[in-house]
């Protein structure tokens, strides 16, 4: 489903997003149905806090969340499936496990580091502090929440580097279908539906092609049954 590809993962209603032209702090749900505006994100190249600008704010429906705690006392609620950018790159919530480091805005909290952490420096790179995970708590449901930043794919909330959704980012989805795969007798066996459901330039539909397992190769219908 199309959905599923918006579905990259969101945030609790009461998750803090830190707008970067004022330095306020406001919820995520207050920004629902706005755009245009610009908040703080890493540039994942050089692990430098830039500003970028928010192209969609949404609301997600109600899914279970789980509450993330650090060493440093820092604490957000997402669905299992959101990404936080990790020593290791972008991994689901799911993914993570306790003693982790996860990436929060070395600047937003560098008074707090200071005075908190004696091994501050060996968990530093550019912009980030690499702060350990302590706990990770499954709550209940409740309404959620994503943001989708074109130019660098993630944002601030709670003092974390979370990733954005992912929706925008599919210009052109093409889904494959082979009838035979779910239902052995089909009269359509050998045969591929290649879907193009969605591009924003162009028109969608469904192109048949004939497909060969031992290859995995796909032929032209027409040319290869004439």
């Amino acid at each position: 489903m199309l959905s599923d590809l918006r579905e990259s993962g969101c945030l609790s209603g009461d998750s803090l997003i830190t707008m970067a032209d004022t330095g306020s702090e406001i919820p995520i749900r207050d920004l629902v149905g706005k755009s245009n505006f610009a908040i703080w994100a890493v540039n994942a190249q050089t692990f430098k806090m830039e500003r970028a600008i928010v192209s969609n704010a949404f609301c997600n429906g109600s899914k279970p969340v789980y509450q993330l705690k650090t060493q440093l006392g820092r604490s957000l609620k997402a669905t299992a499936n959101h990404k936080f950018l990790t020593i290791q790159g972008w991994e689901r919530l799911d993914e993570i496990q306790i003693g982790d480091r996860i990436a929060i805005p070395l600047q937003i909290h560098c008074q707090e580091l200071q005075t908190v952490c004696d091994d501050i420096a060996n968990f530093v790179t550019k912009d980030i502090y690499w702060d350990k995970v302590e706990a990770i708590n499954l709550l209940a449901e409740e309404m959620v929440y994503d943001l989708t930043v074109p130019s660098l794919s993630n944002f601030v909330a709670n003092g974390f580097y979370v990733h954005n959704s992912i929706e925008q980012d599919a210009d052109l989805v093409i889904n494959l279908y082979r009838d035979e795969y779910y239902n052995p007798d089909t009269p359509d066996r050998g045969v591929a539906e290649i879907i193009i459901s969605k591009h924003r330039n162009g028109p969608v539909g469904t192109v048949k092609l004939l497909f060969e397992p031992r290859l995995t190769k796909f032929e032209n219908m027409a040319s290869s049954r004439s």
